[in-house]
């Protein structure tokens, strides 16, 4: 979904979604490295479109980075956290729709 908010372009997928989720569940526990985030995505995604992902979320306040030596770290931001209830709920309030088309179908 592509929405333009005063000349921003605000881009919502449910990879988005399972990224700040990661971040999220992970992120207070242990350092989340980006191989590593890439790799607890089993292969849905490349590294090149993971990398893009990141650098809107980080561009968008939601997550933020940074370099240790070698390994750029990943966290979530509080501004991340509130997106990520956003879109829980949005998941959430969606799933009656999803449960009624597939009873629908003939």
């Amino acid at each position: 979904m592509e929405k333009k908010l005063e000349g921003r372009r605000v881009i919502a997928s449910m990879k988005h979604y399972f990224i700040l989720k990661i971040v999220n569940d992970m992120g207070g526990n242990e350092d989340l490295y980006f191989s590593k985030l890439v790799k607890l995505l089993h292969g849905k995604i490349t590294w090149a479109h993971a990398l893009r992902i990141l650098k809107q979320l980080h561009e968008a306040g939601l997550i933020n980075t940074k370099k240790l030596g070698r390994i750029k770290v990943v966290e979530i931001t509080d501004k991340g956290r509130e997106a990520l209830r956003c879109m829980e709920r949005l998941i959430e309030l969606m799933q009656p729709i999803e449960q009624s088309t597939k009873g629908n179908s003939s």
